[in-house]
Parts: structure tokens; C-alpha cells; sequence
């Protein structure tokens, strides 16, 4: 937490005019909120980016997986915290329905720079309203739940010009730093990363993740590093984690001027899908602000994992559309759903 208000107290000093207009910090309700839900035990994913609006953005998530325990407090806690904000709000909707037991809720609101207040939100949507720096929004349908709030705080680099792509290469040899003095620890390994699809995969049984723009092709090179520690260093990865996390949050901090997102955690990630949990993301397609997106087509991912059998680190570069495919840890290459595993890995058929 301390990491975000330190970052906003630095670019608020930096910040333009219309900085001024913006509160400093996000909305103390909705903060207070997430922190609850993270008390109760929902997971909450944050993330600060520069992707999707010129200036610094900082999100908070959740799907709200289904809780047992306390979830009528929860439910409470949301309602009450969004109702609260209706005449503060610049922007407010609330819509309920009730048939035959299934419940539809909703609620979005907005802050914005300049707001007329007799302009009331048309549903739930805020694409016609693009000088909002704050939003929040919570819906439950057919037993989905979902919860995000954002804030947006403008910067001196707001503009499309002073916009610049992720350097890999110099982000690549910070992080090296770090993983050099790890990699060469008794049974950690280096394994190469290629995963290739050339057109539109249908049989997306074979995938753990993909990211596309419905506009584009579906195709995609993603080549790299994989890096293995086994299980037994639990105290070198903790320190390797601390480290790369710390190197990342301050190389993205230092370069506002490029386009990137970064995820906060505390630990080395664990997932039970197995889809590795991306710390730095730069250049991640498509943008919203970007013209010549052409120049962005190459995207970069350092991502983190824990596994059954240790600790598992991508570095790796995309080329178009980023696709992951499942026991990407084993692999030494897949294309086109053909898979190449690596020495000792490939499973062993079972007896009918």
C-alpha cells in the first residue's frame, strides 16, 4: 500500500494543470472497501499500468469467487459503500432484478473532470464518458460476481507523442542481474521457450490463456527463457522474487514514459489453472490511445509461478498474439498444438 501513495505523491508533483482538478489519492470509500474484501479473504488483483490511458492507472479486481463464510457482510459492505456514493459521485447507476430466485445487480459510477450532473448514466457503460479519472463498478448475475475500481492520475508525459514503447532490452539486463546469481544454484535449469501459431487455433482445449485483438489474425511467435529452481531453495526464491519484483516496480516507475502494466504481489505466485502470473507487462496489445500501433507489435512478459516441482520464471517476447499453452513448463516447443517436450518430461501414456 505504501508503495502507491508514495508513487502518487511523485507524479502529483510533476503533474499539469488539470492535475490540480484531481484528487490526489482514490476514493477513500472504495479503498476501504477493497481492503475489506481482501480481509474476508477475497483475492484482489492490482495493477498499475500506463496501457489504456495517458497517465498512471491503478486498478483493483476481483471475480469474487464464491465465500461461504461471510458473504451476506460482504454483499452488505458493497451495497452500502456504492449507495453511499450516489450524490457524490459525477456519474451513478444502479439497477436490480429479482425472478424466480436469480439475482441481477448492478451498480457503476464514475468521477469526472468536468461533469454535468443532470447527465445521468445511460446502463451501465462508461464508454461515453472519457473524462472520468475514477470508476468503480460491481455486478452479480447468475451467480457471477465481479468487482473492479480504478484512478487515473495524469502525469507531465499525457500526451501520444511523449509515449514510447517498453525497452526489452534494457528491462531484460536489469532483471538479469538478479536471475544470474540464482540459475546457478545445484539443479536450477535454462530452458528455451518457442511457442508458434500461424493462424487461428479452434481447439483452445489446448491452451491455458490467449490474448488477442478480434481484429487481428491470431497469429504469434513467443520466444524466450524458461527458468527452473527446484522446490527445495523455498528461502533463494523468496529472496530471487523480492528482488525481481523489487527491480521491476522501480524500472517501471522510472520510465513512466513507456507503456507497460505491473502487478503487485507479495510472494511467488501459485495459480491452480497453471497460467503463470505476469509481473511486467510491456507494450501488451491492443492499446486504446495508440495510433501507430504498428510500432507496438512486439510485446514482452516477465512472469512468475509456483509449481509442484519449484519455481518457474518467464522472460519472454511476443510477436502479434500471445497464446500459452498448457504444460508450457515441460515443453521445449509448440506449434500449432504440436507439442515437443523436454528430455524426461513428456507423460506417460495411461494403460487402457
Amino acid at each position: 500500500m505504501k508503495k502507491i501513495f508514495t508513487l502518487i505523491f511523485l507524479t502529483a508533483l510533476a503533474g499539469t494543470a488539470i492535475c490540480q482538478q484531481i484528487p490526489q489519492k482514490p476514493n477513500r470509500q472504495l479503498r476501504q472497501l477493497a481492503d475489506y474484501l481482501e480481509q474476508k479473504g477475497v483475492q484482489i488483483k492490482h495493477e498499475q499500468s500506463t496501457m489504456f490511458e495517458p497517465g498512471i492507472t491503478h486498478s483493483w479486481s476481483s471475480y469474487l469467487h464464491p465465500i461461504k463464510k461471510d458473504w451476506d457482510l460482504i454483499c452488505d459492505s458493497i451495497f452500502k459503500t456504492f449507495n453511499s456514493l450516489d450524490k457524490v459521485a459525477s456519474k451513478f447507476y444502479h439497477y436490480e432484478c429479482h425472478i424466480d430466485k436469480l439475482d441481477t445487480i448492478k451498480y457503476s459510477l464514475l468521477f469526472c473532470r468536468n461533469a454535468d450532473k443532470t447527465d445521468n448514466m445511460k446502463g451501465d457503460s462508461c464508454d461515453n464518458y472519457k473524462e472520468y479519472y475514477e470508476s468503480a463498478s460491481f455486478s452479480l448475475y447468475r451467480g457471477c460476481r465481479y468487482f473492479t475500481h480504478t484512478f487515473t492520475l495524469p502525469t507531465d508525459i499525457d500526451n501520444r507523442e511523449n509515449i514510447h514503447p517498453f525497452d526489452t532490452t534494457a528491462f531484460k539486463s536489469q532483471i538479469m542481474t538478479v536471475i544470474d546469481s540464482y540459475i546457478t544454484l545445484k539443479g536450477a535449469k535454462t530452458y528455451p521457450v518457442y511457442w508458434r501459431h500461424d493462424h487461428d487455433i479452434d481447439d483452445t482445449n489446448s491452451l491455458i490463456s490467449y490474448v488477442y485483438n478480434e481484429f487481428d489474425e491470431h497469429i504469434g511467435l513467443t520466444t524466450g527463457t524458461h527458468y527452473y529452481i527446484p522446490l527445495k531453495y523455498k528461502e533463494e526464491a523468496e529472496k530471487l522474487y523480492k528482488q525481481l519484483d523489487s527491480v521491476a516496480y522501480n524500472y517501471v516507475n522510472n520510465h513512466p514514459e513507456q507503456l507497460y502494466t505491473y502487478t503487485f504481489t507479495k510472494k511467488f505466485p501459485t495459480t491452480h489453472t497453471g497460467d503463470p502470473t505476469t509481473i511486467v507487462e510491456g507494450n501488451c496489445r491492443p492499446f486504446a490511445y495508440i495510433d501507430n500501433e504498428e510500432n507496438y507489435s512486439e510485446s514482452y512478459n516477465l512472469s512468475l509461478l509456483q509449481l509442484d516441482d519449484g519455481y518457474h520464471i518467464l522472460s519472454i517476447t511476443t510477436k502479434n498474439e500471445l497464446w500459452i499453452p498448457y504444460e508450457w513448463n515441460k515443453l521445449r516447443s509448440w506449434v500449432n498444438c504440436e507439442r515437443v517436450y523436454l528430455k524426461g518430461m513428456k507423460p506417460t501414456p495411461k494403460k487402457k
